[in-house]
């Protein structure tokens, strides 16, 4: 098996990360934007609204990134595809301790 060059797997990695970066700054956008409304109609502090803002921006963010990768699993990229498979070494290690 040949090992993967970084000029091969920036391709896979930017199909992946500008999506994520993307969806997160608009979903942050528009959650602190509602966020920030809705607290400041109801009165909340502005240290409250501030750390409910990060702890949604980051929920965004991890959601995002996994989705994203999810996604790049569908996708062809040149002479490559991504796929994930069992490490067949997994099943040496079964038989040799049975």
């Amino acid at each position: 098996m040949e090992k993967v060059t970084i000029k091969e797997i920036v391709p896979i990695w930017w199909a992946w990360q500008w999506r994520a970066m993307v969806a997160t700054l608009v979903g942050t956008l528009v959650f602190s934007f509602l966020i920030g409304l809705i607290g400041g109609i109801l009165g909340f502090s502005k240290e409250s609204i501030y750390i409910l803002t990060n702890l949604v921006s980051l929920a965004v963010a991890i959601y995002a990134s996994l989705y994203f990768f999810a996604y790049i699993f569908n996708m062809r990229f040149k002479k490559y595809k991504l796929c994930i498979m069992e490490d067949s070494n997994h099943y040496a290690k079964k038989a040799a301790l049975i």
